[in-house]
Parts: C-alpha cells; sequence; structure tokens
C-alpha cells in the first residue's frame, strides 16, 4: 500500500515484495520536477535511504534542476504575486528598487549559486553608496521575500538570505523637517488671499493652503478630496483617497498617468476637523460654481494639478523672501503648530494619518524635546 510521511517523500510496496520510494529533488532545465526512486529490501530500508538522499540534495549536479537567474526569479515575483497584491503607486515603488538597485548587481547570479555574502556585499555597497535605511531595507525585503519563494518552490534547500547585517537606521535630522514660523505662515496667507482692487484673488487656488495649514493632509489627499467627503453638519472631512502618479503600463513607453487611489495605509482613511479658516476655504471653492466632484476644480471638468499648487507657492515664498520649504512643509507645518499648544501627540498622529505613532515620534523629535524642555521650566515658575 503506498503513503506518504512527511519528509520521507513517497513509498510504496512493489509485487515482488520489494520496497521502492520517490523523493522530489527540484525542477529540471524544462521546468519538470526531478524526481528520484529508490529500492530496498525492507521499508524501513527505503526510509533510510531517502533520508540520505534528501540529506544530499545539493549534491547533486545543477544540471539536473532548473538554472533560473535571480532576475528572471525577481521578475515572477513581480508581475505574478507582488503586481496583484499592492496598489499601482507602490507596485512603482518595488518595481524601481527590483530594476535599479537589485537586478544590476546580482540579477546575473543564478539562484542556487547566490551566497549569503553576494547579499552582504549588495548591502555594503548601497549603504557606502549613500543610500538611505529605507532604500537599503526595501532591496533586502526583496531579495528575502523571493528567496523564500525558492525555497517553497525547492528551487534551493534554505535562503541565504540569514544573518544579513543591515546598516543602522540613523535617526531622521532636524533640517530634513522643514517648517514655516509664525511670522510666515501669516505672509503665505496674506499672499495665498491677495485680492487686487477689481476684487479678484491673485491666486484662483490660494484658499488650498489654507485648507493644508489646518487640516495637514497631504497635498495628494486634497487633490483626490471630492465634495462627498465634505461634511459641513458635523464639520469634518473624511479623508478616503489620495491622488498620485504611476506608471502607465498601456503605453510602450512607460509614461506616468494621474489616478485617485484609496489611502497608503487604513490610517490615512480618517476624519479631520473643519475650523473656520478651512470652512471660509471650502465655501470660497464652492462659490466658484463649478459642476465637478472635486473640491480642486478649475471649471466643470478640469481639476487642479500638483504642478499649479507648486508654481503658486513657489511664487508666494519668492515675493515672501522665504528660501525654505514646499508644499509638504504645510504639513510640517500643521503639525508643529500642534505641539507647540500642547496637543497631544497621539491625537497629532491620528490626524495626520500616520499608521503608527512611532512614525510622529520620529519625525517630530525635535519638537517634542522642545516641549518637554519648556515643561520642565514651568515647574521654576511653579
Amino acid at each position: 500500500m503506498a503513503r506518504r510521511e512527511k519528509g520521507n517523500g513517497s513509498i510504496s510496496q512493489r509485487k515482488d515484495g520489494t520496497w521502492t520510494g520517490r523523493a522530489f529533488l527540484g525542477y529540471k532545465k524544462d521546468g519538470k520536477q526531478f524526481i528520484k526512486a529508490v529500492y530496498g529490501k525492507t521499508e524501513a530500508e527505503v526510509k533510510k535511504k531517502l533520508k540520505a538522499l534528501q540529506k544530499d540534495i545539493i549534491k547533486f549536479s545543477p544540471q539536473e534542476s532548473v538554472k533560473l537567474t535571480m532576475s528572471e526569479l525577481l521578475d515572477d515575483w513581480l508581475y505574478n504575486i507582488k503586481q496583484v497584491e499592492l496598489k499601482p503607486s507602490s507596485f512603482d515603488r518595488v518595481e524601481i528598487t527590483v530594476n535599479k538597485l537589485i537586478k544590476p548587481n546580482i540579477g546575473y547570479l543564478q539562484v542556487q549559486s547566490l551566497t549569503m555574502q553576494d547579499i552582504q556585499q549588495l548591502i555594503n555597497a548601497l549603504n557606502n553608496q549613500g543610500y538611505s535605511y529605507s532604500y537599503i531595507k526595501k532591496v533586502y525585503n526583496a531579495i528575502n521575500a523571493v528567496l523564500k519563494i525558492a525555497v517553497e518552490r525547492d528551487y534551493i534547500r534554505k535562503s541565504p538570505c540569514t544573518r544579513i547585517v543591515l546598516p543602522k537606521q540613523s535617526q531622521r535630522r532636524r533640517s530634513d523637517i522643514v517648517f514655516f514660523s509664525d511670522d510666515e505662515v501669516n505672509k503665505i496667507t496674506a499672499s495665498a488671499l491677495f485680492r487686487y482692487t477689481t476684487g479678484r484673488y491673485k491666486y484662483k487656488h490660494g484658499y488650498a493652503f489654507i485648507i493644508l495649514l489646518n487640516t495637514g493632509m497631504r497635498v495628494g489627499e486634497l487633490l483626490a478630496l471630492k465634495w462627498d467627503n465634505i461634511d459641513f453638519n458635523e464639520r469634518q472631512i473624511h479623508v478616503t483617497e489620495t491622488r498620485t502618479q504611476i506608471v502607465d503600463r498601456t503605453d510602450a513607453e512607460q509614461k506616468y498617468t494621474t489616478v485617485d487611489q484609496s489611502t497608503k495605509t487604513s490610517s490615512g482613511n480618517r476624519y479631520i476637523p473643519i475650523n473656520k479658516q478651512t470652512e471660509e476655504a471650502l465655501l470660497y471653492f464652492k462659490s466658484l460654481g463649478y459642476n465637478n466632484p472635486y473640491i480642486m476644480a478649475n471649471s466643470d471638468k478640469g481639476v487642479v494639478t500638483y504642478r499649479n499648487l507648486h508654481r503658486a507657492l513657489s511664487n508666494i515664498l519668492e515675493d515672501n523672501n522665504i528660501d525654505h520649504g514646499s508644499i509638504h512643509s504645510l504639513r510640517h507645518t500643521f503639525a508643529t503648530r500642534l505641539f507647540k499648544n500642547g496637543v497631544d501627540v497621539k491625537v497629532i498622529s491620528e490626524l495626520l494619518g500616520h499608521s503608527d505613532i512611532s512614525i510622529t515620534y520620529d519625525i517630530y523629535t525635535h519638537v517634542i524635546d522642545e516641549q518637554k524642555k519648556k515643561a520642565i521650566d514651568i515647574l521654576d515658575n511653579l
């Protein structure tokens, strides 16, 4: 009677009373399974031979199993697994990581010949070239994922992506976080809402910057915001989507197209209270009278783009001799002002849509430290 025991392959008794066992050892060059049979007078003898055979799998000639390069396996993982799992923008980032940082360095190597040293050398090289911890971690994660698949498919017995040492994750520097002072916020606000003597606004969509300063939304979230997301009665904005650029895979030249997609994480799907300044801005856009589902519209069918807002803010900063900052700095300014007014970090993290409060701590460490010092200084006046 044929039967299979975990780790022993398939064992059965033949008509002449002897026993045989079959073990799967991988794949041949044509992709077919590589099966080897052993024989013995007893079942115990066959089991012993199968165990010995499986221990010696690595000794079989490479010509007997599939010769698969890392590039081939990476492509299989990218386009048959990750492209199905990930949102288009997330997939684009993974694809860039694989094509730019992994394939040129180890893509030519056969999966079976890849060693821990090969992977470690790649990690070290990227670190020496100045790549951030985040980029290097993405490279490691991709390699680790495809090698796990190689083990599952029996291409290799054990993944060499073990005991790899990643560079230390340095804390985000204060200089990386740019925000505007209260005086600069006043200047930006005044310029964004400047009107000519005719009553016409200099910046038709200047109120967009007021919304960003008072909600902390990412610019992509604002551009994807629809009137259906606004509840004036409950005085809240429901953030559900973000606008982003992805590779246009219908175009042979791999151009980019703009799409709205769900927020990056479940925490990104959030409610933000509407204060007076935000309400004023929303009512202004409502008064434009466009028959357009999007708040950031420039006609019944047209919408405002990131380039439109970037150009307008650049002009505003230049007019006010502010030589630092970008649209994203408005988000940092929102968070920083809340910290300085004593708002709890957990509340700020939720308003920003961070997936974990540790992200908020990491980004705004300098602000939090300043608040701690002020809190201690208060004791001197008690």
